[in-house]
């Protein structure tokens, strides 16, 4: 190929997918062709506020959050979600473009998918094909690649996308060291998608080492087989190292977020029905058609038919050896075993199996696949068992489409996809018999080009349709808009204004979008130690977030400095909240009357605690060696731990309570103030969302319903008078809920217990808080415990009046530390991610002794 050809034929690699895909989203109505956004599944619930938060991560030069569940190091997240370079458009545009920006990224991505596919086919020979047409086959095949249903369907898991991308190059750079004994590109390569998303590249590390067996045994000289396998080794050694400050850091920050037991890797045994689900990967136009087990955890490795058609002409080809085919049908069968035995699909995802999004190393199939049917596409000038052919061609109608249909296909797609195979069959077995006719070669092969980007373009436009339903731009700015403003003009992490939350949310990871200090979050990176202490004190949480909802008592609200609270009184955001997202939840009705709201711009109101702790303040009892109860019967007991610590008093009284009817009680509070409920209940739903209960209390008007409401929530029932009882009725809108008794508690009255909470803070003189540092001035006794309200992390590093202490877990979660001297303390802490510097240091030796290494080789090459 001329050079002007090859940039034409890598231009083409890399406009063409995206060309369709855009076709596709104009289709599908999304921005910037629509109003409907790209904040699709977790793209909605998580990663749009990640790569909002990422414009103040770089600005405040911070591996700290307070963004999180109390805080947490940002390490994890970053290194996860957000290490792809295209993220800087994130930092360019405004919160209000980010759908806009999400969608050029995916597109680029997608674009990016076909080039780096399309420079591995490049270097693959083909020398049976017609070199006029062998670019037009290599880009037919880098497009089916590129917008495989295994992409489309994944597309909005965007931070995984650099290592897709990266992996054809990784395998260039195999094949470059088995061929030269160079393995200089296999650790840049390597080590690159380490440092871009270090998930994906633990499935391209393991995929290398298989494809450099298969590669040795099918295509190059097996006689440096284990001299190979031992360069293989030590590049990979060299690349773990290289980037020891990327994994080691991460691997501490996560420590504690995911434990799985043994259980994990042999329960269930089977991912999913085996001739269900690899029947459906012979199918165009079966995403999301059938959501049962049987189905849903199969891998998308769909690419189009004609993909299938040439791998199945791989294993008819008369001069591929009978041996390649047995090695390279080996390696297929593996690699399909892998995503359904259990053990192997757990070990293919790093230990942990995924919540959701199964098969995520199934684009390691999609690239085998192409790469055989390409092989299968250079054998058809030597001839095809015709008759082999033939019969699994049809087996392929009988069996697969037979057997799937009405299952999975309507009868349009049915009719689709037996269409696409017969074209397909009969034009590849034209196709074996045109390499003497030039012209009916050339319109074969068009015939087959055009036949794949329709049946590429039809099967992705049905991924798109059948996908998670995605919010409109509008809703999402309309929130962002009306909220964003309130929230910016509202101080923070400062003595007197604190933390921040809103009684409403459009997801759980609105601090990170928005930008404050607030106590819900979402993520896989948080340690569950945190989410199961914030739970234990009332917090709604579930198995990866925790939600402020309408918090848990005052008084907690007011231990964790939540200073100033966010409202929306006249439901102006219900109806976006609402069709936006289902983890998001409109304002919720309450009984309190002890929070008044103060008015503020665009119809939202903001409650202001003049109480509210700062980040740290003095205990007056030493009982941070208490740990929290996790039952929901404990929660008040949980919160009458931290207030002995904090007045060397229990104040949250139990009420007494009495059952009247079924769910029907009498409540006598046993002091005056505001009275909470926990209840007890089970058989709820996975998500607590969809689970609202009405609660009447008889001498008001209204009822309360929460839309967030389950075994972790604290609902405030109003005020109450000491011994004088009141009715409630609990009334459950979904069957099959189990109620048990409610667990009814009173704090004091507002004015005792904001005295007293006064008289804590008054003890904390200042508060500067910058990024990784707080600087703060507390006075109190020599010995006496000091609480900070973070969670505890090794990371941070402890200076009193300028000498270093160490800290400690208080409360099982938190951190406490002493004060060395009675009287005024100044206390300065200061964060650095565990392992970094450790990471840092390695890695820089690494590079230099690299460099040492491959300079002294090419000296000795040129002597």
């Amino acid at each position: 190929m001329k050079p002007k050809h090859t940039i034409f034929f890598y231009i083409a690699s890399f406009l063409i997918p995206i060309l369709i895909f855009s076709v596709l989203l104009a289709a599908a109505h999304i921005t910037p062709f629509g109003n409907i956004s790209p904040l699709r599944s977790d793209m909605n619930n998580q990663y749009v506020s990640y790569f909002a938060a990422l414009k103040h991560i770089v600005s405040q030069h911070s591996w700290y959050s307070y963004s999180f569940t109390l805080g947490g190091n940002l390490f994890g997240l970053v290194t996860y979600y957000l290490m792809s370079p295209l993220n800087l458009i994130f930092i360019l545009v405004p919160l209000t473009a980010i759908n806009q920006a999400i969608v050029v990224i995916t597109t680029i991505k997608i674009g990016l998918l076909g080039l780096t596919m399309g420079l591995f086919l490049k270097q693959e020979p083909a020398p049976n094909l017609n070199t006029r047409l062998l670019p037009w086959l290599r880009l037919s095949l880098t497009t089916s690649y590129a917008l495989s249903t295994f992409f489309i369907g994944f597309e909005m898991n965007i931070m995984w996308f650099d290592g897709f991308i990266l992996l054809p190059l990784v395998l260039l750079a195999i094949d470059y060291l088995i061929k030269t004994g160079q393995s200089r590109w296999f650790i840049v390569t390597l080590s690159a998608s380490v440092i871009l998303n270090y998930y994906i590249a633990f499935m391209i590390g393991v995929f290398s080492f298989l494809w450099l067996i298969y590669r040795q045994l099918t295509r190059f000289n097996t006689d440096l087989f284990w001299q190979r396998m031992r360069q293989y080794i030590l590049a990979g050694f060299a690349s773990l190292s290289l980037t020891t400050i990327i994994w080691l850091p991460t691997l501490i920050s996560l420590r504690g977020a995911k434990k799985q037991s043994f259980s994990a890797f042999v329960h269930p045994l089977t991912q999913f029905n085996a001739i269900k689900g690899f029947g459906r990967s012979f199918l165009a136009g079966t995403y999301g058609a059938n959501m049962s087990s049987d189905f849903n955890n199969a891998p998308l490795i769909y690419s189009s038919t004609f993909i299938i058609v040439l791998l199945i002409a791989y294993y008819c080809a008369n001069s591929i050896p009978i041996q390649h085919r047995l090695i390279s049908l080996g390696f297929l069968c593996f690699m399909g075993l892998s995503t359904w035995f259990t053990p192997l699909a757990v070990f293919w995802h790093g230990g942990t199996p995924p919540i959701g999004f199964d098969g995520r190393f199934a684009f390691t199939i999609v690239f085998l696949t192409t790469i055989l049917a390409y092989q299968g596409a250079n054998a058809l000038k030597a001839g095809i068992n015709q008759p082999a052919f033939l019969m699994i061609n049809a087996l392929i109608i009988i069996v697969v489409y037979h057997r799937q249909f009405p299952q999975l296909l309507t009868l349009k797609f049915s009719i689709v996809n037996i269409s696409l195979l017969l074209l397909n069959f009969m034009l590849v077995l034209w196709l074996t018999n045109a390499h003497q006719n030039a012209k009916k070669l050339i319109a074969v092969t068009t015939s087959l080009l055009l036949l794949n980007l329709i049946n590429v373009t039809i099967n992705d436009h049905h991924v798109l349709a059948n996908n998670y339903n995605p919010p409109t731009t509008n809703t999402f700015n309309q929130f962002v808009n009306y909220t964003a403003p309130v929230l910016n003009s509202l101080p923070r992490l400062t003595r007197a204004n604190n933390r921040i939350e809103m009684d409403f949310s459009r997801s759980n990871n609105d601090p990170l979008l928005l930008n404050f200090p607030g106590v819900s979050h979402y993520s896989s990176s948080e340690p569950n130690n945190i989410k199961q202490f914030m739970g234990n004190l009332g917090y709604l949480r579930d198995m990866n977030w925790t939600n402020y909802s309408a918090g848990s008592s005052n008084f907690i609200d007011d231990y964790f400095g939540i200073s100033n609270i966010v409202s929306d009184p006249h439901q102006s955001l219900s109806s976006a909240i609402d069709n936006d997202d289902y983890m998001g939840h409109s304002q919720p009705v309450s009984y309190a009357d002890t929070k008044i709201k103060q008015n503020n711009r665009k119809g939202l109101a903001v409650t202001h605690h003049t109480e509210a702790l700062p980040l740290l303040f003095p205990l007056q009892k030493n009982n941070t060696s208490d740990k929290l109860n996790a039952s929901v019967e404990n929660v008040f007991q949980n919160q009458n731990i931290l207030a002995t610590g904090l007045f060397a008093r229990k104040i949250m009284s139990p009420a007494k309570v009495q059952a009247v009817s079924n769910l029907k009680y009498s409540v006598t509070p046993t002091q005056d103030g505001e009275v909470y409920l926990a209840l007890p209940a089970t058989n709820f739903p996975n998500f607590l969302e969809w689970a609202p209960i009405n609660i009447q209390r008889n001498d008001f008007k209204k009822s309360l319903v929460t839309y967030n409401f389950g075994e972790n929530s604290v609902l405030d029932l109003g005020s109450g008078t000491k011994n004088i009882p009141f009715m409630i009725t609990i009334k459950p809108t979904i069957p099959n809920v189990q109620i048990n008794q409610p667990i009814i508690a009173s704090s004091p009255k507002e004015s005792t217990l904001k005295n007293a909470l006064l008289d804590i803070k008054n003890k904390v003189k200042t508060q500067r808080v910058s990024g990784n540092h707080i600087r703060t001035t507390v006075y109190g006794n020599q010995n006496q415990s000091i609480l900070l309200t973070l969670p505890i992390d090794a990371g941070w590093h402890l200076t009193i009046n300028g000498k270093p202490y160490p800290i400690s877990k208080a409360y099982g979660a938190l951190i406490t530390f002493k004060l060395p001297r009675t009287g005024k303390n100044l206390i300065k802490l200061s964060f650095v991610p565990r392992g970094l510097k450790a990471g840092l240091i390695i890695s820089i030796a690494s590079l230099i002794i690299l460099a040492i290494l491959f300079t002294l080789q090419k000296r000795r090459q040129k002597s």
